[in-house]
């Protein structure tokens, strides 16, 4: 079995703690009688050799065949590593090439952002200019804009790319993500923030423990039709996590399902949206998987043991 790991980190022990906990997870394929795992781990330096999509500088032959030798992916990294932004370009491919593939994946942190922005655009040919509010966008200079340019107002996630020939900016797409702050100070801003849920009432005991104690963690309350999901297997109804993320998902899908099939599935979420997320062969969450947030670990660990499964029952069959 190969196993890719992929690096969007910044911090060299923030990847190595993420390694850390990968590979623990897999320690289960003892419990199946299966062989160890190879593992192979991936950043911007060398993630190319397993890309083959928009390789004309090269024979993307050999890219093919190791991409297609691989059975799992797993993705963290920054934050707020943006999908549209020029770091996380090779990231983002092979990202869009997993997603074609429909490899099984997991995506952690900045990874949850390239789902939601596949979902929202399948990674639409913009580049995008500026990362400010709308009311700026007539102040923004059009004399050799880039080829495919779109302005991004970051309160709604909407998307405008330029008409030479009106000499006006043209609503073209939705990111499906916002900029939390600037949407929470913004009029227009309500319509793409997260809506107060009434919460069902639980066990006092599954209540008690959960607080906030700096503002980089969050609250994640699994939904009540999710609870039986084998992503949320031994989870409490709500947990705290490390959530470091800027830009938040809008709680209303934004799909392009035409193109990406049908909507991702929202699995959690917290005051500000969605938190955990499915889409097809893929399980998302906007928070790190950190050993510090329990439950994070328990995702990762529902996540590999469903997959595994999977895998396994074909390779059962054959015997």
């Amino acid at each position: 079995m190969k196993i890719i790991i992929v690096n969007g980190y910044s911090s060299t022990e923030a990847f190595k703690r993420f390694v850390a906990v990968v590979k623990k997870a897999f320690d289960c394929l003892r419990t199946y009688g299966m062989d160890e795992p190879s593992f192979v781990i991936l950043d911007r330096r060398n993630i190319d050799s397993y890309i083959y999509l928009e390789s004309q500088k090269r024979d993307g032959t050999e890219a093919a065949r190791l991409f297609d030798s691989v059975d799992i992916v797993l993705m963290d990294g920054d934050a707020n590593l943006l999908p549209w932004s020029k770091p996380a370009a090779k990231l983002a491919l092979f990202f869009r090439q997993c997603k074609q593939c429909n490899k099984a994946l997991f995506a952690a942190g900045f990874a949850f952002y390239m789902l939601i922005y596949y979902c929202a655009t399948n990674f639409a040919p913009v580049k995008i200019v500026n990362g400010s509010k709308l009311e700026e966008i007539n102040k923004y200079p059009t004399e050799n804009l880039p080829a495919c340019a779109a302005f991004l107002d970051n309160e709604t996630g909407d998307m405008y790319t330029y008409n030479s020939n009106t000499n006006s900016w043209i609503p073209s797409a939705n990111a499906g993500l916002h900029y939390t702050k600037n949407a929470m100070s913004a009029a227009v801003g309500q319509f793409v923030q997260n809506v107060k849920v009434y919460r069902g009432k639980v066990e006092i005991r599954d209540l008690n423990d959960v607080y906030k104690s700096n503002e980089n963690e969050a609250i994640c309350f699994v939904r009540k039709a999710s609870v039986q999901h084998w992503g949320m297997v031994g989870l409490p109804q709500k947990f705290l996590v490390l959530a470091k993320n800027a830009w938040d998902p809008h709680p209303v899908n934004v799909t392009q399902a035409g193109v990406v099939g049908p909507n991702y599935h929202t699995l959690a979420e917290n005051e500000k949206g969605p938190s955990i997320v499915e889409h097809k062969n893929t399980l998302a969450t906007l928070f790190h998987i950190n050993p510090k947030y329990a439950e994070t670990i328990q995702i990762l660990n529902n996540f590999v043991t469903h997959k595994i499964t999977l895998i396994r029952v074909p390779l059962f069959n054959k015997l």
